[in-house]
């Protein structure tokens, strides 16, 4: 039996040497990278930020989400980032549905307590009336009113996307009838950010984009969550000229 060549000892006795002359952690028979799972994700991949819960949900890269606007975008397409409005954007609309469902409830309430009369009393002070006999369908319209402004609203912003690409940016509305507009790379000259004083300290603002067909901004991703950071992604990943003009 021949004795092992010093190479082989070498190998043995010194492990330590292959991942000094190796660092990048390539495996030495295959020839291959060995990263780990984090280290292989896609920096790119578009998330779509959630402000209730303070996370970021990741867009599969098949772009098979439900509410993700998968028509729009082909294979060739490489999205840069997508994202929905703010839940900011939407106060005004569920606290207007919030006070019609407290009054219809409030009301209904009334009524099963057989308080309607009185109720009806109070803007009648001069004179004894009751209460209608449909009066019951007063809170339950309320209830029906209040409850679809709060699932509308919230059902549009599922529906708004702001999706950047390394081509374009498209911008999607609508429930019923869709709008979409689609902004190619090229015809961008400029992309400038504006945050009012109250939404710049809830990190949310608005993004504004031109072109050179009009003095005018073209298009507004309003009430985007980190503005700053979706205004330098643009920047970068379509290499478009941009400003900062916050209130």
């Amino acid at each position: 039996m021949t004795p092992p060549t010093d190479e082989a000892d070498k190998k043995s006795t010194d492990p330590l040497e292959s991942l000094i002359e190796d660092p990048q952690g390539k495996d030495q028979q295959t020839g291959t990278n060995q990263e780990s799972p984090s280290a292989t994700s896609n920096p790119g991949q578009p998330t779509s930020y959630d402000p209730l819960t303070g996370t970021e949900e990741a867009i599969p890269e098949d772009k098979s989400s439900f509410w993700f606007p998968s028509d729009l975008i082909t294979e060739k397409d490489n999205l840069v980032t997508a994202t929905n409005p703010s839940v900011i954007k939407s106060i005004i609309p569920y606290s207007l549905g919030m006070m019609l469902v407290i009054l219809a409830l409030y009301l209904l309430v009334r009524h099963l307590q057989g308080l309607s009369d009185q109720f009806v009393n109070n803007f009648v002070p001069l004179i004894t009336v009751s209460a209608p006999s449909w009066w019951v369908y007063v809170p339950l319209t309320l209830l029906a009113i209040g409850s679809f402004a709060i699932l509308a609203e919230w059902i549009r912003r599922k529906l708004t996307w702001y999706i950047v690409t390394e081509d374009k940016i498209l911008v999607r509305r609508g429930i019923l009838f869709r709008q979409v507009s689609d902004f190619n790379a090229q015809d961008i000259t400029k992309v400038s950010q504006s945050d009012p004083i109250i939404l710049r300290n809830l990190g949310v603002g608005h993004i504004l984009i031109y072109t050179a067909s009009t003095d005018e901004s073209e298009a507004t991703l309003d009430f985007v969550q980190s503005p700053t950071e979706l205004r330098r992604s643009i920047r970068q990943e379509t290499n478009i000229e941009s400003s900062n003009d916050s209130d």
